[in-house]
């Protein structure tokens, strides 16, 4: 696969990557923030290696900042529809003849 077809990211592949950082660090499995912080590390390693110049890295680092925040923007707005769409189906809306006024009972 080229960098110009994407990447393909999984629930699978996101729990294999912490369950590995976490068979490494215990405190991983239970803390988010640890695990997000062995993320960050791991790519910092890998991109201390790039060959390329200064500016190019920290262009990249920009770029993967940027990606990264794109993917969080997305999750969360994923996570706020799916819960909205849970609230709506709960409860029952139930008309009368006022235009103002309603009834709502739990479903």
């Amino acid at each position: 696969m080229s960098s110009e077809e994407g990447i393909r990211i999984s629930n699978e592949l996101i729990g294999s990557m912490l369950d590995l950082i976490a068979a490494h660090d215990e405190r991983a499995s239970g803390d988010t923030i640890v695990s997000v912080q062995y993320l960050t590390a791991v790519a910092g390693y890998l991109i201390g290696s790039y060959p390329g110049a200064d500016s190019e890295r920290d262009e990249l680092l920009e770029h993967l900042g940027a990606l990264m925040k794109h993917v969080a923007d997305d999750r969360m707005q994923a996570a706020r529809k799916q819960q909205g769409a849970q609230v709506q189906r709960r409860g029952v809306e139930i008309p009368t003849d006022d235009p103002a006024m309603g009834i709502w009972r739990p479903g």
